[in-house]
C-alpha cells in the first residue's frame, strides 16, 4: 500500500533588498511560509487483513479437533492518516549574529485518523481483549499555535555562550469523529472523552464544587449515594435533577499543555 504527500515553501531575504543593504543593525531577516501534507501508517503491518492462527480445538462430532480461528480482525478500507500544515514565520539575527529570534504560526488538521474501534463479538474473532478491535479512519483534528524562540550569544575573553528561551501556545480541537471515544479508567469507568468540539482526550469528570460539612448539607444537596457523610467530596448537580449520577460529568480540562 502507498500514498503520495506534497509540500512546498517559499522565503523572502528581506535583507538582501536594496532598503536593507546598509543597514547595520539587521544581519538577516527572513520571512517564511509552507504548506504540506504528511502521511502517517504506524499501526503495525497487515492492518486491512484479518490474522487467523492455528492451534484452537473445536469438535467434530465427538472428537476433539485442531482448527483455526481469526485471532484479530482486519479492515479491508483502512488507509493513510493525513495531516495538511500551514507554516508562516519569520526569522531575524542582529548585532553581528548575537541576537537572533524565529517566530512561527502553524495550523495542522489532520484527518482520517487511525483509531482502533471495537467490533462486536458476532464479527467473529477469538474473545481476547484487543482482537474485537479494528483499525478504522475516524476523526478530523485541529492542531492551532505559534512558537518563539530567542537566543543570545556572546563572549568575555575566551569563554563564549549563549542564553536561549522559548515559548508556545496550542489550540487542540477534535473537529469530527463518528461516535465519542472513551479513555483511560477508574475502577469501572472512563476518566476522558474525545468528542467534537474538546480537545484529545478531555478530562470528562463530575465537578467538585466543595466538601458536606453536616448532615444538613448532605440532606438539602442533590442525593449523591446512601453512604455519604460529612467530610466527603460534594459534585455539582449539572442538570439539576437532583441526583448526582453520569449525565453530570462534563469536560474539566485538557491533557494536552498549553
Amino acid at each position: 500500500r502507498w500514498g503520495n504527500f506534497y509540500a512546498g515553501s517559499l522565503g523572502w531575504r528581506i535583507d538582501k533588498e536594496s532598503f536593507l543593504t546598509d543597514n547595520a543593525l539587521i544581519d538577516r531577516l527572513l520571512l517564511r511560509v509552507g504548506y504540506g501534507t504528511i502521511g502517517n501508517q504506524e499501526i503495525g503491518d497487515y492492518p486491512f487483513t484479518d490474522m487467523i492462527n492455528s492451534g484452537y480445538n473445536y469438535p467434530f462430532g465427538n472428537t476433539k479437533s485442531t482448527g483455526a480461528v481469526v485471532t484479530s480482525l482486519g479492515n479491508s478500507k483502512v488507509k493513510w492518516e493525513s495531516s495538511n500544515q500551514l507554516n508562516i514565520g519569520a526569522d531575524i539575527e542582529m548585532w553581528n549574529g548575537k541576537f537572533s529570534a524565529s517566530l512561527d504560526y502553524f495550523n495542522k488538521i489532520t484527518k482520517d485518523l487511525l483509531v482502533k474501534q471495537p467490533i462486536a463479538s458476532s464479527g467473529g474473532s477469538d474473545d481476547a481483549g484487543n482482537n474485537h478491535f479494528a483499525w478504522m479512519n475516524n476523526g478530523e483534528i485541529k492542531n492551532e499555535g505559534i512558537e518563539l524562540l530567542l537566543t543570545y550569544a556572546d563572549a568575555v575573553g575566551d569563554v563564549q555562550y549563549s542564553i536561549s528561551g522559548n515559548a508556545g501556545a496550542l489550540s487542540n480541537k477534535v473537529l469530527h469523529v463518528d461516535t465519542p471515544i472513551p479513555g483511560g479508567t477508574y475502577g469501572s469507568d472512563f476518566v476522558t472523552l474525545t468528542e467534537v468540539g474538546h480537545p484529545v482526550g478531555s478530562f470528562y469528570l463530575y465537578e467538585m464544587e466543595g466538601i458536606f460539612q453536616n448532615g444538613t448539607d448532605i440532606f438539602i444537596h442533590a442525593f449523591q449515594g446512601n453512604e455519604i457523610k460529612p467530610g466527603d467530596v460534594k459534585y455539582k448537580d449539572q442538570n439539576n435533577d437532583g441526583v448526582i449520577n453520569a449525565k453530570d460529568r462534563k469536560h474539566l480540562g485538557s491533557p494536552i499543555p498549553k
